[in-house]
């Protein structure tokens, strides 16, 4: 749910992008990696020269410095850095959330790991199904209040 919530900012950030005319999504294929989110907080912090934005990408990335400075060529306008900032911030608040959530399952599976097994384990599987059909045979079946419908 979280990362769903997550992932809706992110849409948020690169619709701001594109009505800004800044087409860095056909350079870089991950708005959210190393170099997606060097070059759209660096935009957010102000920075609009699009060569100090392309000094910005990672090795990995197969677009050279050009190729990303002239995907950064676009219209700045306040209420579309406004909905950038504003999207990115929310990002970074459900990142915080998902990290909080990572450490509470690392919490409680170390306190599964600490719960041993019996020696003679969970006992016999089968005991539990002849049980769960000896139940089942001596429950009377629940009838619906509602009348049959035949066609």
């Amino acid at each position: 749910m979280l990362l769903s919530y997550q992932a809706r900012h992110v849409q948020h950030l690169q619709k701001a992008l594109t009505q800004m005319n800044v087409q860095l999504h056909h350079v870089i294929t991950d708005l959210m990696g190393v170099t997606g989110q060097a070059i759209v907080r660096a935009i957010i912090a102000g920075e609009r020269n699009a060569e100090v934005l392309a000094a910005l990408r990672d090795r990995r990335i197969k677009a050279d410095e050009a190729e990303i400075a002239r995907s950064l060529q676009g219209s700045w306008r306040d209420e579309h850095l406004f909905s950038s900032k504003q999207a990115l911030a929310l990002y970074d608040a459900y990142a915080e959330q998902i990290a909080e959530c990572d450490v509470e399952l690392e919490r409680l599976l170390g306190a599964l790991k600490a719960h041993e097994l019996p020696d003679d384990g969970l006992g016999d599987p089968s005991a539990a199904r002849q049980r769960r059909t000896l139940f089942a045979t001596s429950t009377p079946a629940r009838r619906s209040s509602r009348p049959a419908v035949s066609i």
